[in-house]
């Protein structure tokens, strides 16, 4: 962990946003061999009255000061918006989600699923799960889809109470990058082989170990907890 040992603490928000500028794939938490934000959080920003890392992703994504989601295998990370392509780049290795499509390399679930959020714009999950009859691989799907890149979370939208005060978790509101970011910015890791981007992104995180290679990869890693 002696990278870990080189990033600051994370007291507030703005130390987050240092973080995850510093680090550009910062899960949320603890993977073996990979700093995450579990192991630079100060114990007191977590469960407090204050708002914490529960409500700072929101923010955060919906400012376009990270690009938040389930890309490391059931687990969230946050990711630099500066390097995205170049995971992107990575996890689809050159194909758009029709192209996938048509070469029969998704579920009938994860098609449902994007051409709703294409179709309507920024959803929130368990709307478009009800809305697709509850199929029982909706979770699996909606996970693969964030591993590929093809879904990133723009916000997430809190219930209101009878009170008018919200409450929960807060429920994820879908987009994909070509909409929430644009097509430019989609394609700017095109002229880049896949080993060029996992190159691109180990230089910015300061380090290449197997682990990090395998994360960046998509490849499975000891799963700890997800968030």
């Amino acid at each position: 962990m002696s990278a870990c040992r080189k990033l600051s603490r994370v007291s507030c928000r703005d130390d987050l946003v240092k973080a995850i500028d510093q680090r550009a794939f910062l899960p949320f938490f603890h993977q073996d061999g990979i700093v995450s934000l579990e192991d630079l959080a100060a114990p007191e920003i977590w469960f407090t009255e204050q708002e914490g890392p529960w409500e700072w992703k929101a923010s955060l994504s919906r400012e376009k000061k990270c690009v938040y989601g389930k890309y490391a295998y059931g687990s969230a990370v946050f990711v630099a918006p500066d390097v995205f392509p170049e995971l992107i780049r990575i996890r689809r290795d050159g194909y758009d989600f029709e192209g996938m499509w048509e070469d029969g390399l998704l579920s009938r679930t994860a098609g449902d699923i994007m051409r709703t959020v294409m179709t309507e714009g920024p959803s929130i999950a368990k709307h478009i799960r009800r809305k697709l009859g509850n199929p029982k691989d909706f979770d699996h799907e909606l996970v693969r889809l964030q591993m590929l890149t093809f879904l990133v979370h723009a916000d997430f939208i809190y219930d209101i109470d009878r009170h008018g005060h919200p409450y929960g978790w807060g429920n994820a509101l879908l987009d994909t990058p070509e909409h929430f970011f644009g097509e430019d910015y989609v394609n700017q890791a095109d002229s880049h082989s896949s080993e060029e981007a996992v190159l691109n992104l180990c230089s910015r995180m300061g380090e290449d170990s197997p682990a990090i290679r395998a994360m960046l990869m998509g490849k499975r890693t000891k799963k700890t907890r997800s968030n």
